[in-house]
């Protein structure tokens, strides 16, 4: 059976390639203890390069590959959702950024993406204590969006969002960005929406101004070497996260996975997401007679407890989310992770942003 992996492989605005890499791992492993059912899963790739143009056609690409499911990371999710639903092929989304993961029949996401983990990182902090938060989004469709989101967060969770100070991608010096959110005297926490390259000087800019607070962000904005680059910042860094990463033991078969099959890549979230995906794929079709899409999709569909180990939450794909405008996001619990001398420790159990 065929799982083909869509992302922006490489590209020169975005590139994640170990989102092939934790599928590949993921799927070593499986089929080292025999496959699905005597059957090998075989992974294929296909690089949408970050452009809507070729996320189509790696959509295509799934079609007459006849792939029992596609998964990855899908910046263009019309481009993948619409062609692979005529065709009855599910997707697995792994860090879902578009609102066709939440709508789309064909859709069964490992978790909410962005749609969590802003919400999430805004309730943590305003439940730690911090009330006055700041919102600071880059200058693009999607900081617009995901600020929003954590502004939503923020509000929902009975704290008050003080102002958004908006930054340009790339600054050089993000001291104006900081000195604007910390004007009044009264911000208790800012939340980052910006890019993984300028978050460091956003931190670094924090410290400077001799900001006490705490700083929360999404994971994805805060990799492991973003993460080792403010390690002797010594501030607050919280961040929400739709899995347990390394060192916590939860992803300790993920991380033995990886060293074993994919040893040169990077362990993080996205590929995190993807060696999930493979296994949620394993556990659905795990004792079933046929491994075509269709069948998955059926399998899929009933699944109210499947289990993908510890590193995600138990998912059930048979009743809505609790998002009404996006009712096939049925997983929306996220991880609060602290950064410590420049590494990931999480600091609790999976909590719902959207709990009351």
């Amino acid at each position: 059976m065929k799982i083909l992996v869509s992302a922006p492989l490489s590209s020169p605005a975005f590139s994640i390639p170990q989102v092939l890499s934790g599928a590949k791992a993921a799927a070593a492993a499986i089929n080292a203890t025999g496959g699905i059912g005597g059957k090998n899963i075989e992974i294929i790739s296909c690089n949408d390069q970050a452009n809507p143009n070729q996320a189509a056609q790696c959509a295509q690409t799934a079609v007459s590959e006849k792939v029992s499911a596609v998964t990855g990371l899908f910046l263009f999710g019309p481009q993948i959702f619409d062609t692979t639903k005529a065709a009855g092929i599910p997707v697995i989304d792994t860090q879902p950024v578009s609102p066709s993961s939440g709508t789309s029949p064909n859709s069964f996401p490992m978790n909410a993406g962005t749609f969590s983990v802003y919400p999430g990182v805004a309730r943590y902090l305003v439940e730690k204590g911090d009330k006055n938060i700041v919102v600071v989004p880059v200058n693009n469709a999607a900081g617009d969006f995901n600020g929003k989101l954590a502004a939503q967060g923020v509000t929902a969770a009975g704290g008050t969002v003080v102002r958004t100070v908006t930054t340009q991608a790339g600054a050089p010096d993000y001291a104006p960005y900081v000195h604007q959110a910390l004007e009044g005297g009264n911000t208790q926490a800012m939340i980052y929406v910006g890019t993984p390259e300028d978050f460091p000087k956003f931190v670094l800019a924090a410290k400077q101004a001799n900001f006490t607070g705490h700083i929360g962000a999404s994971i994805g904005q805060v990799p492991p070497a973003v993460a080792q680059a403010t390690k002797d910042s010594g501030m607050g860094v919280f961040v929400a996260s739709n899995y347990y990463l390394p060192p916590s033991p939860q992803s300790n078969v993920f991380a033995a996975d990886m060293a074993k099959y994919e040893p040169s890549s990077s362990i993080d979230t996205f590929s995190a997401g993807s060696w999930a995906a493979v296994h949620a794929v394993y556990a659905a079709l795990k004792g079933k007679s046929s491994t075509d899409a269709k069948a998955l999709t059926a399998a899929l569909s009933s699944s109210s407890a499947l289990a993908v180990g510890e590193m995600v939450p138990v998912l059930d794909f048979t009743k809505a989310g609790p998002l009404p405008d996006f009712p096939r996001l049925t997983n929306v619990d996220v991880v609060p992770i602290h950064i410590v001398n420049g590494g990931y420790d999480a600091t609790g159990a999976f909590f719902s942003p959207f709990a009351r």
